[in-house]
């Protein structure tokens, strides 16, 4: 008998779309297109073949005050008719010459400027009692500006303009797309709407009332407004992200109603590998310049039971060959608000069968919720996914442990190359080298060579369960190793949170002041033989997003050490 669970949709809140008014909450867009810019250029160079200059423009009065900012922008030289990107800067940082260098040498005209933090009150609570005031607005106010500065170009065509931006420009890039009639597509690294479902932001997390949290939707989630304006837009997704958490990213896309993909990241933070990198700058590709063929599009994935297996399988569309599927699963309960920074997602390789794949699911705790998703990546690297489902295996036919393999969640083992690189482009200072000559397993080990330096590890984790830590360790002698493994107390603290996290069945009922933060600790007398050491980190049911692993040599050492073969493995529970 076969069972199968479908779902387009993952979480439990779903905002309902009301008709589309005719005059925007917050933005006058007679003002933002038509006001005088009275813009300057500064200066101009030529680099490498891209026409480089510095400006300014008027963005008009904020609270009485008048606004300029400062920009840098970037073209092909002797460019014209081009298609424009505004770039929203990552940390809203000030403007680069970065993004406009990789898009010039791409065919585009792109800008970025640095917005004045001092006039907006960039990271205080959103005013959602005048939210036309709101520095969310003014911040956006002050970019869409700039797109008026860019259609008014000669170098531009203002009928192929697109938005894109990283992290807080992320927030801004899709706000914007959904916002503004000139953008014909969008793209984010790291970006949701739908706060309400886990964010970083403080703008919104100083927010006192569900009432406010209700006005922040209706004005600058960019989640409303993609429901109201058909855009292409593309979503990358870290599925561990801090800032943007995984159900309010997936929400946000379900929520769009324009020509749309997404790309979830397993076990990446806020960070990304360079062929996610690449794939949403040339996402323009596709609908600006029409010379590249739209990505791939996966439908729904479907989970049942097959012979006594959980199975999982979903299909797709596009004309892009694909040479790789992979089933990806992340074990424990699926709430918003709770353990989506730190939690595992194992990936599985899938069959291939034309336009479908499928694989098989690991079940290690029938009882157990299982977040589900499908990725499939093309010939040109090119990484799209399905929306994920909800699984409980016991719920559809699978009452038994069918997981053969052990489960280890930690996320660096064993220093390869890749690993090495997984850590840098996180921003992890690793104070060592990969070692091929001295290992306990694999191709190399890490060579700790700073005696005082400390190594930090973020572990994936299964929530609610005890973990075993374990690891081997060798030094060019004697010396002491500490090993400490702390929780990551939840990022509660604030009013709003505090009250939209406890209406989820299961939420944790204490209060964010009373978390304790558990801290788990090892000394590990090394020598010069690879030996393996171990330490259990108990759940006693005090909230923890996950854990961090930190590695130092003690105080008195000076040794030259060695890490390998670390493992992370969660104590299931008994059927």
């Amino acid at each position: 008998m076969n069972r199968f669970l479908t779902a387009s949709g993952l979480f439990l809140i779903t905002f309902v779309a009301t008709v589309a008014v005719a005059e925007d909450p917050v933005f006058d867009f007679d003002r933002i297109m038509g006001d005088p810019l009275e813009a300057k250029v500064l200066t101009t160079r030529l680099e490498e073949g891209v026409v480089l200059q510095e400006f300014e423009y008027t963005v008009g009065q904020w609270k009485g005050q008048s606004v300029r900012v400062y920009g840098i922008l970037g073209y092909p030289e002797e460019g014209t008719n081009l298609p424009a990107i505004f770039w929203s800067q990552s940390g809203m940082y000030p403007a680069s010459d970065y993004f406009p260098k990789v898009f010039a040498k791409k065919g585009y005209f792109c800008l970025n400027i640095t917005l004045p933090h001092d006039v907006y009150d960039s990271f205080a609570r959103f005013t959602t009692e005048d939210p036309k005031g709101g520095n969310i607005t003014g911040l956006a106010i002050a970019q869409m500006r700039g797109i008026t500065y860019m259609s008014q170009r000669p170098e531009v065509d203002p009928d192929r303009i697109g938005v894109s931006g990283s992290s807080y420009g992320g927030l801004f890039s899709s706000l914007i797309a959904g916002a503004d009639p000139r953008v014909k597509a969008g793209m984010s690294f790291f970006t949701s709407g739908n706060h309400r479902l886990g964010t970083l932001y403080p703008q919104f997390k100083k927010l006192r009332t569900l009432d406010e949290a209700d006005r922040w939707l209706e004005t600058v989630d960019s989640a409303w407004r993609l429901r109201r304006k058909n855009v292409p837009f593309l979503w990358a997704i870290a599925a561990n992200d801090h800032w943007h958490h995984l159900p309010s990213a997936v929400q946000t896309y379900l929520d769009s109603i324009g020509e749309k993909r997404m790309s979830i990241v397993p076990n990446w933070a806020h960070a990304f590998p360079e062929n996610i990198d690449q794939m949403l700058i040339d996402w323009f590709d596709v609908y600006l310049t029409g010379t590249r063929k739209p990505y791939n599009q996966p439908g729904r994935i479907k989970a049942g039971q097959v012979d006594g297996k959980l199975i999982a399988a979903w299909d797709w569309s596009g004309d892009n060959t694909v040479k790789k599927a992979e089933l990806v699963v992340s074990y424990g309960a699926v709430r918003p608000w709770h353990c989506w920074v730190y939690r595992y997602h194992l990936v599985v390789q899938a069959q291939i069968d034309g336009d479908t794949a499928s694989a098989e699911i690991p079940v290690y705790e029938p009882g157990m919720e299982m977040l589900v998703y499908g990725n499939v990546t093309d010939q040109q690297d090119v990484v799209t996914s399905t929306v994920p489902i909800t699984v409980q295996a016991d719920k559809i036919g699978v009452d038994r442990r069918t997981a053969r393999e052990n489960f280890n969640a930690a996320l660096v083992r064993d220093f390869s190359a890749e690993e090495l690189v997984f850590l840098r482009r996180h921003g992890t200072i690793v104070p060592g080298e990969g070692d091929t000559d001295q290992k306990q397993a694999g191709l190399q080990s890490l060579r700790v060579e700073e005696p005082q330096a400390t190594l930090p590890l973020k572990l994936g984790h299964v929530p609610q369960r005890t973990h075993r830590l374990t690891l081997w360790l060798r030094a060019e002698k004697p010396t002491t190793v500490e090993v400490q493994v702390v929780g990551a107390v939840p990022r509660w603290n604030s009013a709003v949170v505090e009250i939209i996290r406890r209406q989820y069945p299961g939420a944790a009922a204490i209060k964010h002041a009373d978390i304790q933060q558990p801290v788990f600790t090892l000394d590990a007398s090394v020598d010069s033989q690879w030996r393996e050491f171990s330490l259990d980190c108990p759940f006693d049911g005090m909230p923890v997003e996950g854990y961090n692993l930190n590695i130092s040599q003690s105080a008195d050492g000076d040794a030259v050490y060695w890490i390998d073969t670390i493992g992370f493995e969660p104590l299931w529970q008994s059927p």
